[in-house]
């Protein structure tokens, strides 16, 4: 089978990782010349554009810019992973609710530091920190900058549970940031779920048909994937979608 050239959009389900899916296809595919746009957390949902053969060259060229996060808080427990995959470290009884966290949520907007969460994938002397936490080491860690462009509640799914969309900069620990809302409120808190928008607010405030002239310039740029292929890739990738991006219809987001 000819190696396909191209940017394959891929809804990825919970539970897999953003290798998970690269192996997958590459068996699929029959080829090891993949790539991608940014990692997602294993619980994440949300686009992962896969770059196939000729276009793994534009891959890198995706990575430096904004994002944009739909994340729930489940106050009243603190995990040491800092979502609700992680082992339980506290647990208390919640005392405040959506009036209290509309009010502090304007707070975090703007330019901010942020500690790297011990479970991440940032290396310090070339060792990724999630593996020295789970030997149960804890590593010295140097505040990065990141900005909150905005930050807005969208509302409640269950009882001490409140889904917020945040837009941020390249970099942002979402798991993190929630943990300090939660601070803030003078609560504990985890992240019980997060999905992760294939719009990044710079592409947004351009407008929808501009950013789709610009995936379309990139796109003629690249041979189209075969039919055939995608039928094939699709097969192992149980709860994951994956749709084309073709030359005339740049599908790059949901």
């Amino acid at each position: 089978m000819q190696t396909p050239n191209g940017i394959l959009p891929v809804d990825k389900a919970a539970g897999w990782t953003s290798f998970d899916v690269l192996a997958k296809l590459r068996g699929a595919l029959g080829t090891r010349k993949l790539g991608h746009s940014g990692t997602l957390d294993p619980m994440a949902t949300g686009v992962l554009a896969v770059f196939i053969g000729k276009a793994t060259a534009a891959a890198d060229r995706q990575l430096d810019h904004d994002k944009t996060y739909e994340a729930t808080l489940r106050l009243g427990l603190r995990t040491d992973t800092g979502d609700v995959t992680g082992e339980t470290l506290e647990t208390a009884p919640v005392t405040v609710g959506a009036q209290e966290l509309c009010a502090v949520l304007p707070q975090f907007r703007g330019d901010r530091m942020q500690l790297p969460p011990m479970y991440s994938a940032v290396k310090i002397n070339g060792q990724p920190l999630y593996k020295a936490a789970r030997k149960g080491q804890t590593v010295e860690r140097t505040p990065r900058p990141i900005t909150i462009y905005d930050i807005e509640y969208l509302g409640s799914p269950a009882q001490d549970e409140y889904t917020i969309r945040v837009a941020c900069s390249k970099g942002t620990y979402i798991r993190t940031l929630l943990e300090d809302i939660a601070d803030a409120l003078g609560q504990k808190g985890t992240m019980s779920a997060i999905f992760e928008s294939p719009i990044s607010p710079s592409i947004s405030a351009l407008g929808v048909s501009a950013a789709t002239e610009s995936m379309t310039m990139m796109s003629m740029a690249l041979e189209r994937i075969s039919e055939s292929a995608i039928s094939n890739a699709c097969s192992p990738l149980s709860g994951c979608e994956i749709s084309r991006l073709s030359t005339s219809t740049p599908n790059f987001w949901a």
